[in-house]
């Protein structure tokens, strides 16, 4: 997930847990939820859970009209089916004729709901269509460089953990492995901080 500029969910109608998945958490990641097999009994209610969900997460007061899938904020500001909701957008409209500055905020991005049914295709160019729609939203946003910043960043992280773990593993087995230290500890010789001290502090020296 967080190597990804856009998470796509799959959902497949009719488990029973489907729903109770996403609620766990699944929805906080998701750019686009997919309903495939969509011609299956249950599809319509799967999709209509999803907007629920995605809507009260977005706005707890709100009420939403189930009855149609996908994106239309994209819509309405013209770029296609299935995108990002910003200021002009009806749910926005109010606030935005009280404070005129609201039409110079960034874009957002309301997660999609499709149906899909891949043994016939159905459903796929709209799918194809509305992930162009969140790469464009993405790079309007600035949310692709600040995403590969992230990952650099992550990336780093990841490195100097591993190199500092061989080192320490390194230290630890010059001074004889770390099951020696723990038998020192059993022995009430020292204690796991005293021991921790100990091997940190010639690289403590190095940085200072």
């Amino acid at each position: 997930v967080k190597t990804a500029d856009t998470v796509v969910v799959l959902v497949q109608p009719g488990s029973g847990d489907d729903v109770q998945m996403l609620k766990a958490g699944i929805l906080e990641i998701g750019d686009l939820f997919v309903v495939n097999k969509a011609d299956m009994e249950g599809a319509s209610r799967t999709v209509a859970e999803l907007q629920e969900m995605i809507h009260l997460r977005d706005d707890p007061r709100a009420n939403l009209d189930t009855g149609h899938h996908g994106a239309e904020a994209f819509d309405d500001a013209g770029h296609g089916h299935g995108g990002h909701a910003d200021a002009s957008d009806a749910e926005t409209d109010v606030d935005a004729e009280d404070d005129p500055s609201d039409g110079d905020k960034p874009p957002v991005w309301t997660p999609q709901v499709l149906e899909t049914v891949a043994t016939t295709g159905e459903g796929i160019d709209e799918l194809v269509e509305t992930l162009d729609d969140h790469r464009d939203y993405l790079d309007a946003s600035g949310e692709v460089a600040e995403k590969a910043r992230k990952r650099a960043g992550e990336e780093i992280r990841q490195l100097l953990r591993s190199d500092v773990n061989r080192l320490l593993e390194a230290e630890l087995d010059r001074r004889g492995g770390v099951d020696a230290f723990a038998e020192a500890v059993v022995e009430k010789e020292t204690d796991p901080y005293a021991v921790a001290e100990d091997v940190l502090e010639p690289f403590r020296e190095c940085l200072d």
